[in-house]
């Protein structure tokens, strides 16, 4: 069984805070006597399900185009149901019933339940579950077969990463924290379909736009 963990975008998605929604821009309609239907889109790369590379916060990383096409396939993904509200962090102490399966993981898909407010952009925006610093250490430094992690909120990081300088993704991104191990983060990924099944692997194929951060991602899984 196939099922779809992309969210759809539209003019309407939840965005991060203070960020422009995207924009539709119909350039030709056949309703208009046109002769087909086109449209040109205004689109932020962190809006809906998208992965973030290591460029995102490292000026020596490598962009959505430099990485290989198999890095974005995952034959051991993990999905860790980890119930949080807002402003709840995930911590280690989360980590710890699922230590020994994390170690065989290539993608940690975290399920917060918190990707039911999609459709409520004030409840979703505000204060989102993230995951804290020393999750982050830990799938770098002690996890060595995990080399993509993926939340079910805005971002993995929480809503005070701004003012914080960013230390999560910078942990997971940059080669002064990362080596040479830094991983791809998913963001807003639609793990409900996930939940009572079990991944057996994961695609989540990026929009090769070049010399780019990040791109929107069609992410499927198969399931038992």
């Amino acid at each position: 069984m196939i099922v779809e963990l992309s969210l759809t975008i539209s003019d309407t998605s939840a965005v991060y805070p203070g960020v422009d929604k995207d924009a539709y821009d119909p350039i030709a309609r056949m309703d208009d006597g046109d002769l087909n239907n086109a449209t040109f889109v205004r689109h932020f790369l962190h809006t809906g399900t998208h992965v973030d590379a290591p460029f995102h916060f490292d000026n020596q990383g490598t962009r959505i185009d430099q990485i290989p096409i198999e890095d974005f396939v995952y034959r051991r993904p993990l999905l860790i149901n980890v119930p949080k509200s807002r402003g709840q962090l995930i911590t280690a102490a989360d980590l710890a019933p699922y230590a020994q399966e994390i170690r065989k993981a290539d993608l940690v898909l975290f399920h917060t339940g918190f990707i039911a407010h999609i459709d409520d952009e004030p409840v979703y925006q505000d204060d989102f579950p993230a995951i804290d610093l020393e999750v982050a250490r830990m799938l770098r430094d002690e996890f060595l077969n995990v080399v993509a992690i993926s939340i079910d909120t805005l971002s993995i990081e929480s809503i005070h990463g701004p003012e914080d300088g960013f230390p999560v993704h910078l942990q997971l991104l940059h080669h002064e924290q990362s080596g040479n191990r830094p991983l791809l983060i998913y963001e807003n990924t639609n793990t409900l379909p996930l939940v009572g099944k079990t991944p057996r692997t994961v695609w989540a194929l990026p929009v090769r736009f070049a010399g780019t951060e990040a791109a929107p991602v069609a992410m499927i899984a198969e399931v038992d």
